[in-house]
């Protein structure tokens, strides 16, 4: 019963990655960049990923005790996650989604897929979220680690890292700074959200 109960808050946290919400919470960031077309379709694709990251890192902090809550919950949402994915049909061009080249790479040597490659948001998904994600909880650590970054919570704060990798993936690395305005203020406040849902959950 205890399960069904994590299975249920994984699903959840899968919704809340994937959510309309987001549309409405990231406008004002998304106008202030000035994104293209293509840009905000990276953007939109990469935001919920950068989401998920977030879930994982919260629920490994949150529910350190019990491994098994732990794999029931991410296990969950993942599945949800990827259920979420798979109702859109809209298909692509890999190139006009992934630009980073350690990932194109990364998607030529393990799927042997090429660039032009026309795919759907699924298919792509499956491919790169675990890769994705790993960079994510590494820069996710590293700034909420660092004792100056927590300390100044109005400039580049915690999230810092965070929205730089998110910014190499929607502008290419050579503009990955142009998030650093806006962006890392309200990924603060979505993780303070999910610490505090997790941490209800937990008692």
């Amino acid at each position: 019963m205890f399960g069904n109960k994590m299975v249920k808050m994984g699903r959840g946290l899968a919704d809340w990655a994937t959510g309309e919400w987001h549309f409405s919470y990231y406008k004002s960031a998304k106008q202030l960049y000035d994104l293209s077309t293509v840009e905000n379709l990276r953007f939109t694709f990469g935001i919920e990923i950068v989401h998920t990251a977030i879930i994982i890192w919260v629920v490994n902090i949150t529910f350190n005790k019990n491994p098994l809550d732990v794999k029931t919950i991410l296990d969950s949402m993942v599945a949800r996650f990827m259920e979420n994915q798979a109702k859109i049909k809209d298909n692509f061009e890999i190139d006009k989604i992934v630009i980073y080249e350690p990932e194109m790479a990364h998607l030529k040597e393990r799927f042997n897929v090429l660039p032009k490659t026309t795919t759907n948001l699924y298919t792509l998904t499956d491919m790169l979220l675990e890769f994705r994600q790993a960079e994510y909880l590494e820069v996710l650590s590293t700034g909420f680690t660092d004792e100056e970054r927590l300390h100044n919570p109005a400039g580049l704060g915690p999230t810092g890292p965070l929205t730089r990798a998110f910014g190499r993936h929607i502008m290419g690395a050579t503009k990955e700074t142009a998030f650093i305005v806006t962006l890392p203020l309200l990924l603060l406040e979505r993780i303070n959200d999910i610490f505090q849902y997790c941490s209800r959950k937990a008692k």
